[in-house]
């Protein structure tokens, strides 16, 4: 039941300092500027689908690491939602969750792919489309929608 409540109480949250900035947006130009570019920018991503490709290719890489590295084949470790600590690749859940740490430089990749020459070969490919490709591509909705 505690749990539920909290859960409930940090969605309003989020939805309370949202109106709060709303407020402010109110009584301040420059803050209304940013705010409504801000807005504009978010709906501009989830509109031009830019995140749906992001998931997709998220998922497939996952998948192939998984196939590859999954099932005890790596040594590496991830913490789950209970604080258990599982295998990096040892569930589809915890892979994903290693491919979104890799796009923020979180994972020691060379450790993780020492193994595997095909893993590697594949870090390599989702680094350049990931991190080069598509990062250039939100920025380049981010200045169209600036102008």
């Amino acid at each position: 039941h505690g749990d539920t409540f909290d859960h409930f109480a940090s969605i309003v949250a989020i939805f309370m300092w949202l109106k709060v900035l709303g407020i402010i947006k109110a009584l301040n130009q420059p803050i209304a500027t940013f705010v409504l570019l801000l807005s504009t920018i978010f709906t501009e991503v989830l509109f031009r689908a830019f995140l749906g490709v992001l998931s997709i290719i998220v998922v497939m890489f996952g998948h192939a690491f998984y196939l590859i590295l999954g099932d005890g084949k790596s040594n590496k470790y991830c913490v789950d939602d209970e604080g258990a600590t599982e295998l990096t690749f040892g569930t589809m859940t915890c892979t994903v969750q290693s491919l979104y740490l890799m796009v923020l430089g979180k994972l020691d990749a060379p450790v993780a792919f020492a193994d595997s020459h095909l893993a590697g070969g594949l870090f390599v490919a989702y680094s350049f489309l990931v991190v080069i490709v598509l990062l250039n591509i939100l920025i380049a909705i981010v200045g169209d929608t600036y102008d």
